[in-house]
């Protein structure tokens, strides 16, 4: 919430910004989550402080966000963007680790990242074309043998997971600590949005949007399916997780009836420990319900999974120097825990 609305005002603030041509993101939540109220309260603000000309664009996850979408051809557009971001993004994850020159994922990253975005606003025709270069460009750079730090997952809440500042960097602070990082694709809570979509509308008896949601979960999985496989040799496959895979996964430790962050924090956990993973850091914002779910049941999970190592990051914006105690912990026991794994029986 603090991120968001000093975002908000901080664009607000920058000279010769007119609020009335200023439209700002802020999707919202139906369940019972503080994240469905943050629209309504930054209304509030932006009136108290006479920025109510300017415009919060608030789709809800209850349809999957299509009352966002002005036709299919928008959404796939979008979709298909976000799928290539991630992917993106989880090449810099691999790569960033193993560079040889420091800040060299980084630069590749950022470029790559502006040309798909401009590639978007293009109507997305050259947005595999930009991945592609993107692919070559980390393979070409000079780096060191992959997987020769142990890998952990980090789960949790979605913005705060992908934006750096709201989880105190935790990735980078833990490839600090010598771990390499998987991190679950934003893509995976629209999926998941869709299947609650489909579910609901058949608990509502909508025949409407049993159809919409059925034919969004069918055409987003396809999509990012085929773009995923196009770049298998670009990223491991091995930590390519379904979000069917992963409500199966979390089935264990949740009710198949729950889509939120939850059983996906569970699920993406119990999938990537299959492949080899070495330890589980989970964010979480401080005193969020899911967050507190997840964090009730971690101990359970550990007991079914070897004891791996697992670390809860409430995180409120403060630093202290607590949590640099507790990652390099975490990083100590994820090290030992690869050690004894890879040791076998």
């Amino acid at each position: 919430m603090i991120c968001t609305t000093g975002s908000f005002l901080k664009k607000l603030e920058e000279p010769g910004v007119d609020p009335g041509r200023v439209s700002f993101f802020m999707p919202r939540h139906t369940g019972p989550c503080r994240f469905g109220q943050y629209h309504k309260l930054q209304r509030i603000i932006l009136e108290r402080i006479g920025c109510g000309d300017a415009e919060i664009v608030s789709p809800s996850n209850r349809t999957s966000y299509a009352d966002f979408s002005r036709g299919p051809k928008f959404r796939i557009l979008v979709w298909k963007g976000l799928v290539a971001v991630d992917l993106l993004g989880r090449m810099r994850q691999e790569h960033r680790p193993i560079e040889l020159e420091e800040g060299a994922a980084e630069r590749i990253y950022r470029s790559s990242l502006g040309e798909l975005v401009s590639s978007v606003e293009r109507g997305g025709r050259e947005t595999m074309d930009v991945l592609k270069g993107a692919a070559d460009a980390f393979a070409a750079m000079p780096g060191g043998p992959a997987g020769r730090h142990p890998m952990v997952a980090v789960v949790g809440e979605i913005f705060m997971r992908d934006n750096p500042f709201c989880s105190g960097f935790l990735v980078r602070r833990l490839e600090e600590l010598g771990l390499e990082t998987v991190m679950a694709p934003v893509r995976e809570w629209i999926q998941a949005s869709s299947i609650r979509y489909l579910r609901e509308s058949v608990w509502r008896r909508e025949p409407g949007g049993i159809v919409k949601a059925a034919v969004q979960w069918f055409l987003q999985g396809l999509m990012a399916e085929r773009i995923e496989r196009r770049f298998h040799g670009a990223v491991n496959p091995r930590h390519i997780v379904s979000v069917e895979r992963i409500f199966e996964a979390a089935a264990p430790y949740l009710h198949r009836d729950y889509c939120g962050d939850p059983p996906l924090a569970f699920g993406a956990a119990s999938a990537l420990a299959k492949v080899g993973i070495a330890g589980v850091a989970n964010i979480l914002p401080f005193t969020c319900l899911p967050g507190t779910i997840v964090t009730s049941i971690a101990t359970a999970f550990r007991g079914d999974h070897n004891g791996i190592p697992w670390v809860d990051i409430a995180w409120d914006g403060q630093e202290d120097v607590g949590l640099k105690t507790r990652l390099e912990a975490f990083a100590h026991q994820a090290r030992e825990f690869s050690t004894i794994t890879s040791a076998g029986p």
